[in-house]
């Protein structure tokens, strides 16, 4: 026997050993996985079947992980036969030793045909019926089909059933009887509802039947497994449950049980029971005794069983049936159909009775209310006419309570103006509060949008309070919604026409222009193209201009009082007049929003024929008219004005506006000379001239720690002012000269508690974006202990709508210039949730790198650090009077001795015989080693894996300095097999071994050539041979690989798919499209651009060259638990399609590569993500056909 057969089999008797087999069964394994013997499955009738259910867990795992094992090294005989075995020995329970996820275990190859029918039916079954969820016709229609296709295997796999509860038993003998429907009879439902039919004559049927008769009488006393039940009842249940006849009415005692004890039965066991009841319905009258027993109990939950447990159609016959027999009053059915939104069962009840479908309509909310009142339209025009009439006020009641619910301020306002009980302007007093509280509501919306199909006044005062609170989300969807390509004049069009239609909405309630232009920058800020808020914004420009001079009183004072982008529209439609309205046009040059200031510099741009008035504008006392007329003199061309700027620029005193006209003149700053001459106090004075000082006199609202000089002064307030103010005066954030200078005078330690007070200020005074640059400050001057801190906010603003604050958090970090800040941002850079950020990372990790004129590649090698580690894995730690030594291992843990050499379990605290000071700096210092080795092997680990996909190759030298030198990489190099590539293809494999020595896959040393490139080897560059013999290697190392490599699933690009665009492998696999996006996202793809409505239709990745895209039938942004489909994928060239919300671009057809042209890494590493993004699909359908539905 070969070492790895021996080994092998070592293991299979350990988890033989595990599984507690019976003594038959142990003599049994004993011969049939005899090593010297070939495989008899004739040996496997003799096997007695025994339960595996209770099996400890780690065993069950064990097992299935030894499948999976042999699944992976294509060990396809040795798998069979543990899997017959197995089988054979466990029945249905075999499915707990196997795998506890059955579609991963029929997707391996090689299980398709090792099984029998009857066993897969048998293991089937046992998987769905401990899930609750998966007891639906979507799950059970399995079943169903294999018994249509080979008759009998449902119930000869009854037979395999041996687990202590006979639940699996249960659902294929209701199953077996479900495909076996009793035959039409005149005059009648179904022929044996209340008698026997064929299987008097039919053992097998009969057998089945009695089964489950007896079994549905046992069940009941399990029933109550939260209160329990007393003899006496229990006797009552059961004796009704073998005696009633169908017709029987409950009786009293019955009922009295029903009341008693009916909330505390189980949820699961009365569904289950009633689905398998249901499922067999017709071939016995105790079915139909039993669900009506169950139904006294809890009627909707066998209603809920019988629906979701049964196709369309069988359900669809037996709905009158039920409704006949099962006792439950009409309110209930309708409140259960209703729930369900089944039209066909409420228009049935309006006619049948229409007291009791009042009476659910008087209790139900706002939107059951209208989908009830559309069925009874249908089903009982005369009733809907009385129902409209009676409950109208009411009606309205209520929606107006649903709408306002949750506002705080104003509520009880808002609710009457909405009844009609209040105008407009008694609302006006809460509205900046409204802004500030009220957020993204769907269930507000949900209700709205039922109003806006009929378009009442209720509707039109519910758009006045989402505009007043400027909330655009509904208004994006449903009032200015489009579907078709946003680049065109249609587009444009459309717009105009929706917000025609929006104004008029405005007008007829009443709607100030001022809250008019507030609501409209309320939909601008919801969108994220900017094309879409241009469109926006035109529209709305043209669509008020028509409006101009007949409201022109009310743009005069909304120009004034309206938010930023209002004001911005309102100065557009006063220019629509401006020989009127110059006068009030030029006004604008004192307002304080550079949004108002761009528009104004527009407008004026368009009116060369006010150049006096520009000119004279030059002139001016108040710098902001002194800006205005330098950005419109820069519009028209600085030619025609280079005179007039040269005298502005010598006695401009704006060091901002200075600097503007130093930039559009093309002249350099002598600042930055006059800064070096200047002492410290001198330059923080001139940092702080011209009232400068109030940019960040917010912060020192409340009081600072002292932070001293070098030289043991005090600093001045003044001159820390000075230091934030240099971040201040930015005009781009990022690294500032002047605040540079001014902290080389200042005591470290205290500089970075400083800087941890203003960010904590900043974070208590809400973040604000325009004080963004105390980010910059903060990660410049706060030391590597601001570093967590940090951290921490990256990850939480993102998840309140804050990404752009965590993008720029990024950025300023990366300038933090400790190593533990570098390699937080280059983590981030490689997986985080959030796109947006995650690209920050990446732009600063760029830009670090093109100033040190390397690649960002070769940055992400050198920020790698050793931890303090000398090359014998060893760090001392120095308690003064004592010291440890700390060791990492090969498996990248930390071991830590004694003076005397002796094993701790962990570095022990300080003791008071330790030199207090040092050693309590020692222990930190080890404290601190632990967060960042676990930050390092984290970040390593995706950087491996990432070279691994993308074809990372290093010199030789750059190689050995990374993976040799570094004791942190030296352990992950050890772990891997590494390939020297020339010209890109692979020459020779080798391992770095513990000694320093490089090995062959024949155990020969190898010497590194100078100049050669070495990079990981990917398993699909290696034969099977020689991927086993590396395997072997390893194993009879006993090393265990820091990533996935050798055990790394592959997949080769076909012969038939190579000049094929479209990878259509996945195309039509059902799943549930939360699993997709998550799995998708946690390997680092992205959604795809976001469409109207919320919805988004495609995920991608992009890499260094290339990229793929994957098609779905969609999900709506927030509520992804539905299931999708999948369509195709298409690789095409990185960075060529624009993404975004509401972008629409297309992967161009000369960007897009055939599968052939994808190199086989990548190709493989694509199909390994995909699979396991849509492993937990269990049905696929027709593709490309799916795509048409």
């Amino acid at each position: 026997m070969k070492l790895n057969e021996e080994r092998s089999y070592e293991k299979l008797m350990e988890i033989l050993d595990g599984l507690d087999l019976t003594e038959e069964n142990r003599q049994l394994a004993a011969k049939y996985f005899h090593p010297a013997e070939a495989e008899n499955p004739a040996l496997l009738e003799k096997a007695v079947l025994q339960d595996f259910s209770g099996l400890a867990e780690e065993n069950q795992r064990k097992s299935a992980s030894y499948v999976e094992q042999c699944a992976k090294r294509k060990r396809t005989e040795e798998m069979g036969r543990y899997i017959r075995f197995m089988a054979a020995v466990g029945g249905s329970t075999a499915y707990y030793l196997l795998s506890r996820h059955l579609y991963r275990f029929w997707s391996m190859e090689g299980t398709a045909d090792v099984l029998t029918k009857e066993q897969k039916a048998a293991m089937m079954a046992e998987g769905m019926v401990w899930n609750q969820y998966q007891l639906s016709y979507r799950c059970t229609k399995q079943l169903s089909d294999m018994e249509k296709k080979t008759p009998g295997v449902l119930y000869r796999a009854m037979g395999l059933c041996c687990q202590k509860y006979d639940n699996a038993r249960v659902l294929l003998g209701a199953l077996y009887l479900n495909t076996r429907k009793p035959a039409e009879k005149k005059g009648g439902m179904l022929k044996g509802i209340f008698g026997r039919s064929q299987e008097a004559e039919d053992s097998e049927l009969g057998k089945a039947r009695e089964f489950l008769e007896k079994n549905f009488i046992d069940s009941l006393e399990n029933l109550f497994d939260t209160q329990g039940i007393s003899p006496e009842e229990l006797e009552a249940l059961q004796k009704f449950a073998k005696e009633a006849a169908p017709d029987t009415p409950i009786s009293p005692e019955i009922s009295r049980i029903a009341a008693s004890r009916g909330k505390g039965i189980s949820s699961y066991l009365t569904l289950f029971l009633s689905g398998c009841a249901f499922l067999a319905y017709g071939h016995s009258e105790r079915f139909s005794v039993f669900l009506r027993l169950l139904a006294a109990l809890n009627p909707e939950n066998v209603l809920s069983a019988c629906r979701d447990m049964s196709g369309d159609s069988w359900f669809a016959a037996l709905r009158e049936e039920l409704e006949r027999i099962l006792p439950a009053a009409p309110e209930r059915y309708i409140r259960w159909y209703l729930d369900r939104r089944d039209e066909e069962g409420l228009k049935r009840f309006a006619g049948r009775c229409p007291r009791e479908t009042r009476t659910v309509a008087e209790q139900a909310s706002t939107e059951d209310y209208q989908f009830l009142m559309r069925q009874v339209q249908k089903g009982n025009p005369a009733l809907f006419k009385e129902m409209d009439a009676s409950y109208s006020g009411a009606y309205q009641t209520k929606m107006a309570d649903e709408l306002v619910e949750g506002m705080t301020n104003g509520r009880a306002e808002a609710r009457q103006y909405l009844l009609g009980e209040e105008e407009l302007p008694a609302l006006y007093p809460y509205v900046n509060n409204w802004r500030g509280e009220y957020n993204y509501n769907y269930q507000r919306f949900q209700k709205l949008k039922s109003l806006q199909k009929n378009g009442g006044r209720m509707f039109r005062r519910g758009l006045i309070l989402e505009g007043l609170r400027m909330q655009g989300t509904y208004f994006i969807q449903n009032v200015l919604s489009y579907r078709g390509k946003k680049d065109d004049e249609a587009y444009r069009k459309n717009r105009e026409e929706q917000m025609e239609y929006l104004v008029r909405i405005f007008e007829k309630e009443g709607l100030p222009v001022r809250y008019q232009a507030d609501a409209i920058e309320g939909i601008y800020s919801c969108y994220y193209s900017d094309n879409d808020k241009k469109v926006l914004l035109d529209a709305s420009v043209e669509v008020l201009s028509r409006r101009g001079k007949e409201h022109a009183e009310e743009f005069r004072e909304a120009l004034k009082t309206s938010t930023a982008i209002g004001r911005g529209i309102c100065l557009r439609v006063l220019n629509c007049s401006w020989q009127e309205e110059k006068e009030v046009i030029f006004s604008s040059a004192m307002d304080s929003s550079k949004q108002v200031k761009e528009v104004l510099a527009s407008v004026c741009a368009a009116h060369r024929e006010w150049e006096p008035e520009i000119r004279a504008l030059l002139d001016s006392r108040k710098l902001q008219e002194r800006e205005l007329a330098v950005s419109v003199m820069r519009q028209w061309g600085i030619g025609d004005f280079r005179e007039e700027l040269k005298k502005a620029l010598d006695r401009e005193k704006s060091k901002k506006l200075k600097g503007i006209l130093e930039d559009c003149l093309g002249v350099k700053s002598g600042s930055e000379g006059e800064q070096k001459q200047k002492t410290p106090e001198e330059l923080a004075a001139e940092v702080l001239k011209g009232g400068k000082k109030r940019k960040a006199a917010w912060a020192y609202e409340t009081p600072f720690s002292a932070v001293h000089k070098k030289d043991g002064t005090e600093a001045s307030e003044e001159y820390m002012q000075a230091l934030l103010v240099s971040y201040a005066d930015l005009s781009v954030p990022g690294l500032s000269s002047g605040g540079a200078r001014l902290s080389k005078e200042l005591e470290e330690r205290e500089l970075h508690q400083y800087m941890s007070e203003l960010f904590d200020k900043w974070l208590e005074a809400g973040a604000e974006a325009k004080k963004k640059w105390v980010l910059y400050a903060v990660s410049v001057h706060g030391g590597e202990e601001i570093v967590p801190v940090f951290w921490k906010q990256i990850q939480e603003w993102p998840q309140h709508a804050r990404g752009a604050m965590a993008a720029e958090a990024v950025k300023a970090l990366a300038l933090n210039g400790s190593s533990q800040a570098l390699l937080l941002v280059d983590q981030i850079s490689r997986k985080f949730k959030f796109r947006q950020v995650k690209l920050a990372a990446g732009e600063a990790l760029e830009f670090a790198a093109s100033s040190l004129g390397i690649s960002r590649a070769e940055l992400e090698d050198r920020i790698v650090p050793n931890l303090g580690f000398d090359e014998s894995f060893k760090r001392i730690f120095d308690y003064g009077t004592r010291s440890f030594s700390v060791y990492l291992t090969p498996a990248l843990e930390l071991e830590v001795y004694d003076g005397e050499e002796k094993k701790l379990k962990n570095l022990p605290a300080p003791g008071k015989r330790d030199q207090e000071e040092q050693a309590t700096a020692a222990y930190g210092e080890y404290k601190q080693l632990k967060k960042q080795l676990k930050t390092v092997i984290s970040n390593q680990k995706l950087r491996l894996e990432q070279a691994l996909i993308g074809e990372r190759i290093w010199k030789a030298e750059a190689w050995k300095e990374l993976f040799v030198n570094n004791p942190v990489m030296h352990q992950f190099a050890i772990g891997l097999i590494w390939g020297i590539y020339e010209e890109g293809a692979l020459k020779e494999t080798f391992r770095y071994m513990e000694d320093g020595s490089f090995n062959t896959l024949e155990e020969e040393e190898l010497e590194l050539p100078e100049e050669g490139s070495i990079g990981l080897v990917h398993p699909i560059e290696l034969s099977e041979e020689e991927l086993e013999d590396w395997k072997e290697q390893l194993s009879d190392y006993e090393i265990t690989q820091p990533i996935e490599q050798l055990e790394r699933r592959v997949y080769r690009i076909s012969e038939e798919e190579k000049e094929a665009e479209e990878l259509t492998r996945f195309g039509g696999m059902l799943l549930n499209g939360l699993s997709l996006s998550g799995k998708l996202q946690g390997m680092g793809w992205y959604r795809g651009s976001v469409q109207d409505g919320g919805v988004y239709d495609t995920f991608y990745r992009e890499d260094a060259a290339m990229a793929v895209e994957l098609e779905f039938s969609g999900s709506f942004v927030g509520d992804e638990n539905d299931d999708v489909t999948v369509y195709g994928a298409a690789f095409y060239k990185s960075g060529t399609v624009k993404r975004g919300s509401y972008v629409y671009d297309k992967i161009k057809p000369e960007n897009r590569f055939r599968l052939g042209e994808v190199s086989p890494r990548y190709f493989s590493e694509i199909v390994l993500e995909l699979s396991k993004a849509t492993a937990s699909s269990q049905e696929k359908l027709d593709y490309p056909q799916c795509k048409e539905r």
